[in-house]
């Protein structure tokens, strides 16, 4: 990884010392290295960790989305009936429109719960003893979060091995303010973590999420081809150690319609426009 992460923090770098946007973190941990004593392999490593963690999560929950919305079909019709009624074939979701779309929310809220990308979260260390329940944890032990089998309690969630999006309809909290709840029962999944230690990159994950999902949604149907098998099973239909995320399965993509592919092809031009000039792409 070492040539993308240090590629990516050079092009952070140019691009602030040509002032295109000098508050991006390589550009900030390299004018300030003579005071941390960061070396150049260490910043990139940093900025390539961040942006590692995540985009990884993101990626493994849309997989999961478009897995349990093929396994049921009734799930994507109704998602997609639901963005029919505020967008037509030539206008593109947007974020601002989320809380409009309670049934998508629904269906993120559901993926990440009924296959957490995080099955252990993230590991901690206390800095000092503590105790919980009668029991000690000395200073410096490890605390763990099983949010894998806090997902599959189904004292908390009616029928957990079900993928089911319509048990998130009432639960009008979002993402980001759903993990600062103090009340555990007011949570809607532990997948960013709780506490004072829960994932500050949240909000980004959430936006980031909802808006891939919901245009995928608006521009293709989702299907399995004829005679193949999708495994959904959590031990043998995914992988990864820290972040768990769906194998490969088989699946037909399709553009629901001409205008919508139309569509879609202008925007790519627009984005190449204002996008890639002012940024540049990674080669």
């Amino acid at each position: 990884m070492d040539k993308l992460y240090v590629g990516l923090a050079d092009i952070g770098w140019e691009r602030g010392i040509n002032g295109l946007n000098p508050n991006n973190l390589a550009y900030k941990l390299r004018m300030n290295e003579g005071t941390t004593g960061m070396t150049r392999h260490h910043q990139a490593h940093v900025c390539g960790l961040l942006l590692e963690g995540g985009s990884d999560i993101v990626a493994a929950v849309i997989s999961t989305c478009l897995m349990g919305l093929v396994e049921h079909k009734a799930y994507q019709c109704r998602a997609q009936e639901e963005i029919d009624l505020l967008y037509d074939e030539e206008t593109l979701p947007k974020w601002e429109d989320e809380q409009k779309m309670p049934f998508v929310r629904s269906v993120v809220k559901e993926a990440i719960r009924w296959r957490t990308p995080l099955p252990m979260g993230v590991p901690h260390r206390n800095e000092q003893d503590d105790y919980y329940g009668g029991y000690l944890f000395p200073a410096g032990s490890t605390v763990i979060c099983n949010t894998a089998a806090i997902h599959m309690n189904s004292a908390r969630y009616n029928n957990p091995e079900r993928f089911d999006p319509e048990r998130f309809l009432g639960h009008t909290l979002s993402m980001a303010e759903s993990v600062v709840q103090s009340d555990p029962l007011k949570r809607d999944h532990f997948s960013f973590g709780a506490g004072r230690r829960s994932c500050p990159g949240v909000q980004v994950a959430e936006q980031d999420i909802f808006i891939a999902l919901v245009r995928l949604l608006w521009a293709f149907e989702f299907s399995t081809p004829p005679g193949s098998l999708m495994v959904i099973d959590q031990v043998d239909g995914f992988f990864g150690e820290g972040i768990r995320r769906p194998k490969e399965f088989p699946l037909n993509i399709k553009p629901r319609s001409e205008r919508r592919k139309t569509t879609i092809e202008r925007e790519m031009g627009l984005a190449k426009e204002s996008v890639y000039t002012s940024y540049g792409s990674y080669e």
